[in-house]
């Protein structure tokens, strides 16, 4: 079990009576770290202690236990399954152990693809209480926090479907036209000539993912803040790569 102290300390015991600790001069840093080892141990950063040290009853521990063995059923996808797709992703939101799991199946099954594959078909049927779904679906997605889906939603295969997804907010009265933005009014400038095709791919994705989460996703509220941690980081390392690729 880790415990994260005072914003810059990560404490843990190894073996019986031989305390560790790791200090950090800047909070950002300890925090990066903290969310690495949450990943690791399937938790969410918010929390200040990796494993439960507090004493929970036998019985909530064996009843936790079944759940944890098998993967979330995921409904068909199709389009009269997206209602109950989306409550199901919005249901799992406040459990880490679901939210974890869901993730999982998500990635097993190919299935951010299979949905990309009917926002597509909603957007030529016009079907907008489809894209209502698909907006709450995909924004639900974000929020499970994991870099694995975040490699399949920002591909260049599927980034500007994802983009078009979250143009759909049910509480809008018409859809934004972010695609629109990225693809004819955002202007690549080359201040020098970037003939290296994987070093332009990273920079559009960079900028791209950078303006869904400052630019499209809504101020997120203090329950979801923690969810967008490994988006922050996603934008973060790219960045160091494109460092190093310039270098």
């Amino acid at each position: 079990a880790y415990q994260k102290q005072q914003d810059t300390l990560i404490v843990w015991s190894e073996a019986e009576n031989y305390d560790l600790a790791l200090s950090f001069q800047e909070k950002a840093g300890c925090d990066e770290i903290w969310e690495k080892i949450c990943q690791v141990q399937g938790k969410d950063p918010s929390v200040e202690v990796t494993q439960d040290l507090i004493d929970e009853s036998e019985e909530e521990r064996f009843e936790e236990m079944p759940e944890t063995s098998h993967l979330i059923d995921l409904p068909t996808c199709e389009l009269s399954k997206l209602e109950e797709i989306a409550d199901l992703v919005t249901s799992v939101l406040s459990s880490p152990i679901r939210r974890e799991k869901l993730a999982l199946a998500l990635e097993n099954e190919g299935y951010i693809k299979k949905l990309l594959q009917l926002f597509q078909a909603c957007e030529n049927l016009e079907n907008t209480e489809g894209l209502h779904h698909l907006y709450e679906i995909i924004r639900g997605i974000l929020f499970l926090n994991k870099a694995t889906l975040f490699e399949v939603m920002f591909s260049d295969e599927c980034i500007m479907d994802v983009v078009g997804c979250l143009e759909y907010d049910p509480a809008l009265a018409q859809p934004k036209r972010h695609r629109e933005f990225l693809t004819k009014t955002a202007k690549f400038k080359e201040v020098i000539p970037i003939t290296d095709s994987e070093l332009r791919q990273k920079i559009h994705q960079t900028y791209r993912v950078q303006y869904i989460q400052d630019i499209i996703l809504p101020t997120p509220s203090v329950f979801e803040e923690n969810f967008l941690s490994t988006l922050t980081s996603f934008i973060f390392f790219n960045k160091v790569e494109i460092v190093s690729m310039l270098q």
